[in-house]
């Protein structure tokens, strides 16, 4: 800040015109400062979802899931029926439903 001073005046050739030029920097310096402590937490913070959107959210991702699962049973049940009928049904089921389809 010294050679800042001792620059000034030898460039002004007037240590008033330098003590005026240091008096605004520090005040648009001090405005900058109090200007930043103005500011709130929630203009800076991150944007958070309300409550219910979340909910909204993790339904929606729950829906497509159980959907994509859904579609993959019918899948499989459509190519490999058997595969599918061993764990619904127990043994002696699946002699009788093969004995009255036969």
């Amino acid at each position: 800040m010294a050679s800042f001073i001792s620059e000034l005046e030898s460039f002004t050739g007037c240590p008033e015109a330098a003590a005026r030029e240091i008096h605004a920097r520090v005040a648009r310096q001090e405005a900058k400062e109090k200007e930043r402590e103005e500011v709130p937490a929630a203009a800076t913070a991150p944007k958070r979802r309300s409550g219910w959107k979340r909910l909204l959210v993790a339904l929606a991702i729950l829906a497509a899931v159980a959907l994509v699962l859904l579609v993959a049973y019918v899948v499989v049940a459509r190519l490999a029926p058997d595969f599918v009928d061993r764990f619904l049904y127990s043994a002696e089921e699946l002699e009788f439903i093969r004995e009255a389809y036969e």
